[in-house]
């Protein structure tokens, strides 16, 4: 807790002041947190995602990999993902991702503001049905990417003030419970995203 507290410039103590919430808060300096393996649980999790959620959080890159947080603390942290302007890289490789946590991850992926751009999720109890959320929301980024570039006449949905999303990386390697048919729809979704 008192390392989220950190990250997040949240306070512990009723008497101190509370963190600012204004979008010019000025950020912490703490850029790449890691503590794969580190037997953290779904309360080190949740106060994570509390700190993930802070204006303030300025970290670009958090490993938790071979950390036990269950499916509710990886929910926890991928939920709190839509949030972050900051976080660029985000591990979470064995740590009881689930389905559930993939409705997280695919708000963040649809999210203009969220700058993520790599998401490992290696050895994760993520199903055919969780992949067809994270691929349905590659595809409808990918589809809102589309009509920007179209709105905007000019081909090119940046230009036309829509950002396209920063995703380029996503892992799904060993231990995965994907079938083939989950993996065939990621690979496709990946395809169209470019």
């Amino acid at each position: 807790v008192a390392i989220a507290e950190a990250i997040g410039g949240l306070q512990s103590t009723d008497d101190a002041p509370a963190a600012s919430s204004d979008e010019g808060a000025a950020w912490l300096p703490l850029r790449s947190l890691q503590l794969q393996s580190n037997e953290l649980g779904t309360n080190a999790a949740a106060a994570l995602a509390q700190a993930l959620r802070s204006p303030r959080c300025g970290l670009t890159s958090l490993w938790l990999g071979g950390n036990t947080l269950g499916a509710s603390g990886a929910a926890a942290v991928a939920d709190a993902l839509c949030c972050s302007r900051s976080m660029r890289q985000l591990r979470l490789e064995n740590t009881g991702l689930d389905d559930r946590s993939a409705s997280g991850l695919a708000a963040a992926i649809v999210t203009p503001e969220c700058p993520i751009a790599e998401l490992w999720m290696g050895g994760s109890a993520l199903t055919d049905a969780g992949a067809a959320v994270i691929a349905g929301a590659l595809l409808d980024r990918s589809e809102a990417d589309e009509a920007a570039a179209l709105a905007s006449g000019r081909g090119d949905a940046a230009a036309a003030g829509h950002p396209r999303s920063s995703l380029c990386k996503l892992w799904l390697d060993h231990g995965s419970l994907l079938r083939p048919s989950g993996a065939s729809a990621l690979v496709e979704a990946a395809r169209r995203h470019g």
